[in-house]
């Protein structure tokens, strides 16, 4: 019996790693050597994504720098029964600068129903490369004070509003300016060119506002008429009532849990219910 064993069955750790989790151990170790911890994002260096896309389970995205001779981990996000486009506005309503997006091998196949791999459909949706924009955030990374960053026009640089609202205030944390070429407007080295872009991201901010208000309602609703939101449960009602009693009855939880094909966490957490 490994050590993990021991401290989930005898002494009922709730810390103690999932057997045959990957990297356990290691977290751990992160944790007791204070690794776990929060950070801020550099604002001249892109963030990476890496991706976990699910059909029938949940899709995970951690977002995460490359900081010296560091890799800082800095969120994840995670959600199921949504679209693509669910998840490129996570990215876009998120003020970071992006680098490189990482996807599982089988995301380049071909699926049935579109005819389009995974990388291909976010690229629909996201309206760029998935494998990111390498040239800008290298561009980003050398500005210095006083420097300015010319483009012949803002489509060329940016996706979205939010988009561009985020370019521009890491070349602001820069020291560095900004001027569009086609947009006269866009010059953040004029006092009108600064106003402009101030109400520009003042209405992006309010329409930002209106869809979370939109969303929280939907939601709100949903839940009112009985909805589920979130993953779907691990065990159905007569499966949880079932383990509930076999573990008063004395039987471990690993046991238990691999009759249902769950963790053993997923045991452990189990609660009668209320309304039994």
């Amino acid at each position: 019996m490994t050590p993990e064993q021991y401290a989930q069955e005898f002494e009922c750790s709730f810390d103690a790693a999932i057997v045959g989790s990957y990297y356990g151990r290691e977290i751990a170790q992160a944790e007791r050597e204070g690794r776990v911890c929060g950070l801020a994002v550099e604002p001249r260096i892109p963030v990476d994504c890496a991706w976990d896309p699910g059909i029938g389970d949940s899709t995970a995205i951690w977002f995460w720098q490359a900081v010296g001779g560091e890799i800082r981990v800095l969120d994840s996000y995670e959600g199921s029964g949504f679209g693509l486009e669910h998840y490129v506005k996570v990215l876009a309503d998120r003020t970071h600068i992006y680098g490189r997006d990482y996807l599982p091998h089988d995301a380049r196949l071909r699926e049935l129903g579109t005819g389009r791999t995974r990388v291909e459909t976010l690229e629909k949706v996201s309206g760029a490369s998935a494998d990111g924009r390498k040239a800008l955030a290298s561009a980003l990374a050398q500005l210095e004070k006083d420097d300015v960053l010319i483009v012949t026009r803002l489509d060329r640089l940016a996706r979205s509003t939010r988009d561009l609202l985020n370019v521009l205030d890491a070349i602001a944390k820069s020291g560095a300016g900004f001027r569009s070429l086609a947009d006269a407007w866009a010059d953040t080295t004029t006092p009108h060119g600064r106003l402009m872009l101030t109400v520009l991201g003042g209405l992006a901010e309010f329409e930002r506002e209106l869809v979370r208000a939109r969303t929280g309602e939907g939601r709100r609703r949903a839940k009112a008429r009985g909805v589920h939101l979130g993953r779907p449960p691990a065990l159905n009602a007569y499966q949880r009532q079932e383990a509930l009693a076999r573990r008063e009855a004395g039987e471990t939880l690993t046991d238990i849990a691999r009759t249902y094909g769950v963790s053993h966490t997923t045991i452990s957490r189990l609660r009668p219910s209320p309304f039994a």
